[in-house]
């Protein structure tokens, strides 16, 4: 019979816990910064944002945030421009 883990052990003796990643917050970074968009990471570990009820969708992807970010800023800047 093989032993018990001594780590997983002592996790379980102090009630220790796993951190898991929560993207949540960045996601409501995301939401803060531009009103009216809603981002979150999809299981291809892109990050995805979208104009809620937009109609067309309008959806932008980045690889991170802060690429998700500036793709969010160059959509703003287009559809600005295209606007004038």
């Amino acid at each position: 019979m093989r032993k018990p883990d001594k780590a997983l052990l002592n996790m379980a003796w102090h009630s220790g816990s796993i951190d898991v990643m929560d993207f949540s917050n960045d996601a409501a970074q995301i939401a803060d910064e531009f009103p009216g968009w809603e981002a979150w990471q999809g299981i291809d570990r892109l990050w995805h944002a979208r104009i809620r009820g937009a109609t067309p969708p309008v959806m932008v992807h980045g690889e991170d945030l802060v690429d998700l970010r500036d793709q969010i800023i160059v959509h703003l800047r287009r559809a600005e421009a295209d606007a004038s």
